[in-house]
């Protein structure tokens, strides 16, 4: 699988959803065409493979992408997400991701509703975009997060 050529693919749409054992190595997949993750690595439970030097610059929408991947605490630090519309559930019940998402662009994003919601590890400071954004934030963070800060 980490050999794969998903250069080509659009959408990821539940790739790995419920793949509960899953763990494999997709450092290297080229997925810079791709324009939606939604619940990509959902129930992915054994997920936490390195994803950090994936281009998701033409990603629009990221619902669910990680939701209840309940081991996952990935570097998505350098990913630029300033094309993405849609990030509701991103995280949710992701419990162990607490990943320094403070330079992501988030001004494009509409619905962040419940994106960290029950990600009770999350504890990191946002500012930036975070603050100015214009989104649904309704019940971003939830239960857990009490760390947190937009």
């Amino acid at each position: 699988i980490s050999r794969w050529d998903v250069s080509n693919v659009v959408h990821f749409f539940c790739t790995f959803n419920r793949a509960a054992s899953f763990d494999g190595d997709l450092s290297r997949w080229l997925v810079g065409r791709a324009e939606t993750m939604n619940s990509m690595f959902y129930g992915a439970t054994s997920f936490d493979g390195d994803l950090s030097r994936w281009d998701v610059g033409s990603v629009k929408s990221m619902v669910a992408m990680f939701a209840t991947a309940t081991r996952f605490n990935g570097d998505l630090s350098g990913w630029e997400v300033g094309s993405v519309k849609s990030m509701n559930g991103l995280f949710r019940d992701a419990t162990s991701f607490n990943g320094d998402l403070s330079r992501w662009d988030v001004g494009q994003v509409e619905c962040m509703y419940r994106t960290f919601y029950g990600a009770t590890s999350f504890t990191r400071q946002l500012g930036g975009a975070w603050t100015t954004s214009v989104a649904d934030q309704r019940d971003m963070f939830g239960a857990g997060c009490p760390g947190s800060v937009v």
